[in-house]
Formats: C-alpha cells, sequence, structure tokens
C-alpha cells in the first residue's frame, strides 16, 4: 500500500 510504503521511510518496513 501507498501508505504503508511512505511510513516506511520512517519505520523501516515496506508493504505491497
Amino acid at each position: 500500500m501507498w501508505y504503508e510504503v511512505s511510513a516506511s521511510r520512517s519505520s523501516g518496513f515496506v508493504r505491497s
């Protein structure tokens, strides 16, 4: 998801 990818920049995780 786009919001999860955006959050990954701070959290360090990536979900599609």
